[in-house]
């Protein structure tokens, strides 16, 4: 019988295309039990924001600030287009890892 472990799977990355303008990202269905980690890729320069619409990506006290190289994560997230992304600067991104269930 197969041992369960968890694995690991970069399944994208995304970046700002315009600073200052909230944008959803991409949309990926994911298998159910999925967790996902969100990460401010590590050389970005400023902050990128997370948040449920794009008018508080951009601004306000509802949103993630994630310093180069932090991250969040979300249990049981179906798609992480839930989202929007926003940057200080241009070009700047994320990368979106799944975690989940996977045998040995």
């Amino acid at each position: 019988m197969a041992t369960p472990v968890v694995s690991s799977v970069f399944i994208a990355g995304e970046s700002v295309t315009a600073a200052g303008t909230g944008q959803q990202l991409t949309s990926r269905p994911l298998i159910q039990g999925t967790r996902i980690v969100i990460r401010a890729r590590p050389n970005n320069t400023g902050y990128i924001y997370i948040a449920t619409t794009a008018a508080r990506a951009q601004s306000g006290n509802d949103r993630i600030r994630l310093q180069p190289g932090d991250s969040v994560e979300w249990d049981n997230l179906a798609d992480p287009n839930v989202f929007y992304i926003d940057g200080d600067t241009t070009g700047e991104g994320i990368e979106i890892f799944g975690e989940g269930p996977g045998s040995a």
